[in-house]
């Protein structure tokens, strides 16, 4: 099944800087959020949970 889903570019205010990242307000299986930030190479949030590229973490778009 194939679906359109439309993200919204957010930013996450971390200590005294912040990071964007993909937001969607729906629940969607951690496994496709987790798949979606390998394949954009960017952190993807939704309603459920927040993923972020393998073996990258939040200090890796600190002024992205």
């Amino acid at each position: 099944m194939l679906q359109y889903v439309v993200f919204k570019v957010k930013r996450i205010p971390i200590g005294g800087s912040a990071f964007a990242e993909l937001f969607l307000d729906r629940i969607i299986d951690m496994s496709e959020l987790q798949r979606l930030a390998n394949q954009l190479k960017l952190p993807v949030e939704a309603e459920n949970g927040r993923a972020f590229p393998e073996g990258m973490g939040a200090k890796d778009f600190i002024g992205f």
